[in-house]
Order: structure tokens, then sequence, then C-alpha cells
């Protein structure tokens, strides 16, 4: 049986910038605290409202100055076209896509059969979304890697998120997110010493009510402290649990790629995993926000387009999205 390994990368993220100042000039600042929806199905917030200033906006988010928005007349597959673009890779060469997203609009025909027809992936037999929201690349590229591993051939993993369309922009949450679409093309390798070497996955519903989106279409976090406590706890457990398996030193791990949810959260990670802070912990949260299924393979791709992370190097992957759905990879580029 063939490994899997990522033989390409891509990622795009759109020319809009929005900056901490949009938010503080908005007509909604001081904004709502969201708490819930009435029998009506109407949203509830709390009677106190809550003043942002920019500094106020990077303390809270831990350092989110900007994020990226879409243009008017673009959707996710516009994204993933853009990304595809960035792996310069032959589409005619692909076998499958799956992609991870939770906030297009069209729930059919599927984003990914929408991309095939897009980018001319005229030999590809199987396209499927995956709805694991922030976590949903690292499953993406789970399911690549069981294809490429039992009948070889190339497929296009990734995620792509459009929040800036299903955000609430009179609630103190929407200062989070951001739009993108980060991609990995996943082929057969016969190098026993490279690949995806161990990927894990877990389902903790003891926090499905702390992420979802509302009958309104719109997007709710409205227990953000215990996001906080499980998405750090969660996400260092699966990438200890990643190298245990795997039975290599953690030591060894050249750079950790987690969710970008939130920059005090990636802290938290880094003062386990990096405690000297030695530059493992890859951070794109400060540029584009918290993007959902786009944000770690937007941080492995913009990082190997760079030449941080080289071939050789081991990489650990860590995500957590609603559910709550956990996920990682262990890979050697």
């Amino acid at each position: 049986m063939a490994r899997a390994e990522i033989v390409a990368t891509g990622f795009y993220v759109p020319d809009e910038i929005l900056t901490n100042r949009f938010f503080t000039e908005s007509p909604f600042n001081p904004y709502k605290v969201y708490i819930g929806q009435d029998e009506n199905n109407s949203p509830l917030y709390r009677k106190e409202r809550v003043q942002l200033t920019e500094e106020k906006i990077a303390t809270n988010t831990g350092g989110i100055k900007e994020r990226r928005r879409i243009a008017q007349g673009q959707d996710a597959v516009d994204l993933v076209c853009e990304a595809f673009k960035t792996t310069g890779f032959d589409a005619s060469r692909l076998e499958g896509i799956v992609i991870g997203n939770v906030s297009d609009p069209t729930r059919y025909p599927s984003l990914a059969c929408r991309v095939q027809k897009r980018i001319g992936a005229k030999n590809v037999s199987y396209a499927e979304d995956v709805s694991a929201a922030c976590s949903g690349a690292t499953h993406a590229l789970d399911l690549a890697r069981l294809q490429v591993q039992e009948n070889k051939g190339y497929w296009l993993a990734g995620g792509v998120e459009v929040l800036t369309r299903i955000i609430d922009y009179e609630e103190v949450n929407c200062d989070l997110f951001g739009d993108g679409c980060g991609l990995f093309i996943v082929g057969p390798t016969n190098d026993a010493t490279r690949g995806i070497l161990k990927t894990k996955f877990r389902s903790d519903i003891s926090g499905i009510e702390f992420i979802y989106q509302d009958s309104l279409g719109k997007l709710r976090m409205p227990h953000g402290p215990k996001v906080f406590l499980k998405a750090v706890r969660g996400m260092i457990d699966i990438a200890h649990e990643l190298t245990a398996e795997a039975e290599i030193p953690e030591t060894e791990v050249d750079f950790y790629i987690a969710h970008q949810a939130n920059g005090r959260i990636v802290n938290k990670i880094e003062e386990v995993v990096d405690p000297q802070k030695s530059g493992k912990v890859i951070r794109t949260i400060g540029r584009y926000g918290n993007m959902s299924a786009a944000t770690v393979p937007v941080a492995l791709a913009e990082a190997m387009h760079k030449g941080t992370i080289k071939k050789g190097d081991l990489v650990t992957l860590i995500d957590m999205g609603s559910g709550l759905a956990f996920g990682g990879a262990l890979i050697r580029i």
C-alpha cells in the first residue's frame, strides 16, 4: 500500500482588508452580546453593550489586526479556483476533490462538484464536501489520504470559507472572522520516511451548543470562554497523541500549525508545545483572522511558499471546529 504525501499546496485570500478600524467606526459600536433566540427565533442580546477600540480588539482577539473580505460577485468556488492556480498542479491529473466548508449558501450541487467543473478536472470521479467547521480541512485531508493509499492517484483537499457573509455585524464576535481558501494536493509516495504519518480525530458533543449556525443562518458563538478551554486542551491532546502513536519524540517536530481561532488560544498551545518560543508555532491570525476550515491549510501553504517550511520538515496540524470536532495530522513534508 502506498503512503500518501502532500505534493503541493496553494492558498488565496481576498484583496479587501478589514482593519480593526472598520469595526470601531461601525454604526453598531458599541456592540451587542448574543445570548440566544426567543420563541420566534429572533436573536436575543444582553442589555449591556460592549464599546470596542482598535487596541481592545487586538487584545481580545489575541492580536488580530486584519482579516480579508470576499468581493461582491465572488463566491467560495472563486476562492478555491484562485487557490488552485497557486498549486501549479494540472487539474486533468486529479482523481478526487474533497473540500471542507460550512459557509457556502449553495448546499447542492456540492462545492466540490462546482469546483471540478470550473477548473476542468475532467478525470475526477469522486467529489464531495466535508462539514466539520474549523476542522474541515484535516478531515478532508484524511479522506484524500485514505483514497490515495487505497487507489493511488492525486487528490485535491482543503478548506474554504466565506464567513463575512454569515456573521452578525451587530454582535461583538464579528471582528474575529475572515474569508480565504487553503489547499493540499495529495498523492502517493513510496518513501517510507515521508508523507502523512498519522491522523487523529475526536468528536466531543459536550460542546455541541458552543458554536453553531442559528435559524437565520448566522454564525453564533455564545460561549467563548468554554470554547477557549476546550480548544486549548483538545488540540494539545491531539498533538501529543499524534507523536506518541507514531512513536516519534515530540522534540523532533519542526513546526506546529494550530487552528487560528483566536491568538490567545494559539499562545496557550505554544506555551505547551514550544515553551522556548523558538518559532515552531506558525501564526497567521494577526493578518487573516479566523477563516474556519481555511486557517490550517492557508497557514501551511503560505509557510511552504515562503520557504519557512521545507522538504523534510516534520509538521503537526491540529484544529477544532463546531461539534466539537477535533482533527490532526502528523506530516513529513
